[in-house]
């Protein structure tokens, strides 16, 4: 993981410790498509449902891995905002985990 570079989206920090990171600030969908262009390969954002909502609308996002755990909370964070865009999504696979668990994969339905 320190080897592979990383993108920092915030309106705050302006300089990261970690090897290989860049810090996002402004146009967060311009430079993520520009990176997506030059690179070959994924880019991946963990746990920001407020990064989301901004990549949702502009159809940046091709396929979601959600973590299902074996564990149920009675509080925490949304993993998406409220929004009244609807997405349709597929189940593309499924991978179950050794702890119970089990991670989703959806890709943007496609119309028929």
């Amino acid at each position: 993981m320190n080897a592979l570079p990383k993108y920092v989206v915030s309106n705050t920090l302006r300089a990261a410790d970690w090897n290989n990171t860049k810090i996002i600030g402004g146009d967060v969908i311009e430079a993520l498509r520009d990176i997506k262009a030059a690179s070959e390969r994924n880019l991946y954002v963990f746990g920001s449902a407020e990064l989301l909502a901004t990549l949702l609308p502009a159809g940046i996002v091709d396929e979601y891995r959600l973590g299902l755990a074996p564990l149920l909370l009675g509080r925490g964070n949304l993993l998406f905002k409220p929004s009244d865009t609807r997405i349709d999504l597929e189940l593309l696979k499924t991978q179950p985990l050794k702890n119970g668990g089990i991670v989703l994969y959806y890709g943007l339905k496609t119309p028929s």
